[in-house]
């Protein structure tokens, strides 16, 4: 303990002075003499002494006793009033001014001083260790997140935290003296009592489930410990209880076992094998569909090991241990049934591992593919099939794409070849796309790299894929006749002098049939009299190749679109604008919709060649310029600039 500093208040300064030396030679330290009530007040006020000595009987309109009562209301510093009297009224008095306090009668005995000081000072201190400690302990059971509930022997309840009201409802105080049945149900113990005697025996009791009740009745599980507290003599003095809210704990273990549930669900309406085995490699889970291709019932098959399942693939590799070795391992394998039989299958394992980071099991998926295979060898035959009739179409598709970047319209109506090379290209590029695709699937089984999902997409992927081949097989069959009956014969067409605006009319006058059956409007804007001396065929075809490019792609169904021709006279040039209020062609296709073959449409109309063929005809045959613009929902315009007179 440090050295106490003491105030002394007295006002007779012979007895002060005497005070004041004692004290020193005690070892304490005096921070001052006052000797009235008033600076007294003041100076304990300001210094905050550790002990008081005060005289009871003071000048001044303050008495000892009043001005300890004044010093109490702000600080806690232990007093020794100091009296000539020792008559119970004096003892009243200074009870009355509270705090902690002692009383010596003058004249001072020394050692009755020097032990009375001790004595106050230790009082006051462990007092203050008390209250520290108090408020300590308070402030632990306020901001603990669990219920803490201190219990007298017979259960009623004599103190519980601020979480315990907040979790049941009630204000804290409503809960004092009130039985701890009130908000606890004990389950398997009859009472109070039971509950008691049990625990008494036990004297602690540890994470059981328990039910709290709040006071609109909704019950809360909690996870409840309780221990006996007792008296020197062995006698329980109190029970202090914990509990811990787990409705969320709960509702989480509830929901993993309807999550184990599902899954199991899953697994069992899976159409693939799924199989699961223990760290021994001992099946541990077959799921139904495993049960009836291998025609096992899942009582025979539990516990038995998985390589009863398999023939030795890849050199003898046995799939549980390759599996252990990579962590993952996927292969294709010949499968043993229960009555002898085999069939093909794609397998992929991988291992399981616990909690620990220690491998515990394999999991993985058998897909029988017996009619993959049978597929794989029908593809290699469609495959050498296409392959032939490329062969005897590779010439003349290639002078048709010639064809049509350099003939007029008129000639490539004339011949079909590019009706022919679509549905060529599609199962040409289908098939070539099926042989990468089983080449990448066996160099994956040959390099022990195939996942389950990229054979799972390989399945889908030949699926579409002979599909395609088949029917763009039979398509292309159907027009090869009719292709070898088309000319190859280029047809001239006459250079002559026409009005441009009357010409536009009359075009748009021959696709009434097409137009009629939208609701779309077509507007012409040229002067009356303007002539061009060019190729009137190659122009229809520009404008015809526009129109129904904007049928197809401009216009969504329902919408009423807009059209507008417009041209104009600049020097020895024609400009000729074709615009229309469609959905625009986004950036990224402007540069490319010139391009041979490339159409957004495919498959529903559009074979990507019209306004290639309406570059060619501009650029070649009519010896101009074009060029497009276009923003997404606003529409696309194309600009034409033609010489007003063609060389012959």
């Amino acid at each position: 303990m440090t050295q106490a500093r003491i105030l002394i208040v007295e006002d007779e300064i012979i007895i002060a002075n005497d005070i004041e030396y004692k004290l020193i030679n005690f070892g304490y330290s005096v921070i001052g003499i006052e000797s009235s009530g008033e600076k007294a007040v003041q100076k304990a006020l300001e210094d905050q002494p550790d002990l008081i000595m005060m005289d009871i009987n003071l000048k001044g309109e303050l008495n000892g006793i009043e001005a300890a009562e004044q010093i109490n209301k702000h600080l806690n510093i232990p007093i020794i009033f100091l009296t000539s009297y020792s008559d119970q009224k004096t003892v009243e008095a200074v009870k009355h001014a509270g705090g902690t306090f002692s009383y010596l009668l003058k004249p001072i005995r020394e050692r009755e001083f020097h032990i009375t000081i001790e004595m106050i000072l230790y009082r006051h201190y462990t007092e203050k260790k008390i209250k520290d400690n108090e408020k300590m302990l308070q402030t632990i059971l306020n901001s603990m997140s669990a219920s803490i509930l201190i219990i007298t022997p017979d259960g009623k309840i004599q103190i519980c935290n601020p979480m315990t009201s907040q979790m049941l409802g009630y204000d804290r105080y409503d809960l004092e003296l009130e039985s701890i049945e009130k908000i606890i149900e004990l389950k398997d113990m009859p009472s109070v009592n039971s509950w008691i005697r049990y625990l008494l025996k036990k004297e602690v009791i540890r994470n059981v489930e328990r039910i709290y009740i709040k006071n609109d009745g909704y019950r809360i599980p909690v996870l409840f410990s309780s221990s006996i507290v007792k008296n020197e003599d062995g006698s329980p003095k109190h029970i202090i209880c914990v509990a811990q809210d787990i409705t969320d704990r709960k509702l989480y273990e509830d929901q993993l076992i309807r999550s184990q549930k599902y899954a199991q669900s899953l697994i069992n309406s899976s159409i693939d094998m799924i199989v699961a085995t223990d760290k021994d490699g001992n099946i541990t889970e077959f799921n139904t569909a495993a049960q009836l291709k291998f025609q096992y019932h899942m009582e025979e098959i539990i516990g038995k090991s998985i390589s009863n399942l398999f023939l030795p693939i890849e050199g003898s590799i046995d799939i549980f241990n390759e599996s252990i070795k990579r962590s993952s391992y996927s292969a294709q394998s010949v499968n043993l049934c229960k009555d002898g039989t085999e069939f093909k299958s794609a397998l992929s394992f991988s291992i399981l591992v616990d909690s620990e980071g220690e491998i515990s099991g394999l999991v993985g998926v058998i897909r029988d593919i017996t009619e993959q295979k049978m597929l794989e060898q029908r593809q290699v035959v469609l495959i050498n099939e296409l392959r032939e009739a490329n062969d005897e179409l590779q010439k003349s598709q290639e002078q048709l794409v010639q064809s049509e970047k350099m003939a007029s319209l008129g000639q490539l109506v004339a011949g079909v070849a590019h009706e022919i090379n679509t549905p060529i290209g599609v199962a040409l590029t289908s098939a070539s796309r099926m042989v990468t695709i089983t080449q990448n699937i066996k160099a994956a089984i040959v390099n022990k790299t195939m996942k389950k999902s990229e054979f799972e997409k390989y399945l889908a992927d030949t699926e579409i894929g002979n599909d395609l081949i088949i029917r763009n097989l039979k398509r292309t069959a159907d027009l090869i006749k009719s292709f070898k009956m088309v000319s190859a014969d280029q047809t001239s067409q006459e250079i002559r002098k026409f009005n441009i605006k009357a010409y536009l009319a009359d075009i748009v006058m021959s696709l009434k049939p097409k137009l009629k059956q939208t609701t779309h409007e077509i507007e012409i804007e040229c002067p009356e009299t303007l002539e061009l001396d060019s190729n009137p065929g190659a122009i229809a075809q520009i404008i015809t190749n526009l129109i129904m490019n904007s049928l197809l792609h401009a216009f969504n169904e329902g919408v009423r679109g807009k059209i507008n021709l417009s041209c104009k006279k600049r020097g020895d040039y024609i400009i000729l604008q074709y615009s229309d209020n469609g959905n625009g062609i986004p950036e990224e296709h402007l540069k490319k919709i010139f391009d041979p073959f490339f159409t957004t449409k495919r498959g529903t109309g559009g074979t990507g060649l019209g306004l290639n063929i309406v570059y060619n005809i501009v650029t070649q045959t009519l010896k101009g310029s074009v060029k497009c613009e276009s923003k997404i929902g606003h529409g696309t315009t194309f600009i034409f600039e033609l010489p007003i007179k063609s060389e012959k």
